[in-house]
């Protein structure tokens, strides 16, 4: 996988988004549909040697607000990887530039998803929390003999604390 930051060239591009519902519901020609990345603030392109399979992109203000508005991967590619390689890079990029609000444009968004897998422990990650959006992220993941436990009420997210307890 090679990823880059740089606009995708028109070609590929039209035909990754052949792949995706927007093709038929926007029924945008390849022009129109290229120009609309014209006011993109960050590109993230993922190939697999020469061939497109990934693109995901962000509107912004480049100070306070970003968006992340475009995740498009391959079919045959999906399951892979690439579209949580390609938002966290896309995130990445945005913390780079110090913008506090970082959301995802999404029809349908969790208010809250719990991780728990050693390879997110907080040691190894930095922080058993985080935000994307409106979703707020929960690791009770710890790699020790400890037990870790998030507390939260569904309805104040914000308030969620973490506890590691010795057995």
């Amino acid at each position: 996988m090679l990823i880059c930051f740089a606009k995708p060239g028109k070609e590929d591009y039209f035909k990754l988004y052949k792949t995706t519902p927007w093709f038929k519901e926007y029924n945008l020609n390849i022009d129109t549909l290229y120009k609309s990345l014209e006011n993109s603030f960050i590109m993230v392109t993922a190939y697999d040697n020469d061939t497109l399979v990934g693109f995901g992109r962000i509107i912004s203000d480049g100070i306070i607000h970003a968006y992340i508005i475009d995740v498009i991967i391959h079919p045959k590619y999906r399951g892979m990887g690439y579209g949580k390689y390609i938002r966290t890079e896309l995130i990445n990029r945005c913390k780079s530039f110090n913008i506090p609000d970082i959301q995802i444009i999404e029809n349908q968004q969790p208010l809250i998803t719990l991780h728990g897998h050693v390879h997110e422990s907080t040691r190894i990650t930095g922080q058993w929390r985080d935000r994307i959006g409106r979703t707020h992220l929960f690791s009770a993941a710890h790699d020790g003999p400890e037990l870790a436990v998030v507390r939260f009420d569904p309805d104040y997210p914000k308030l969620a604390s973490r506890q590691i307890i010795a057995l």
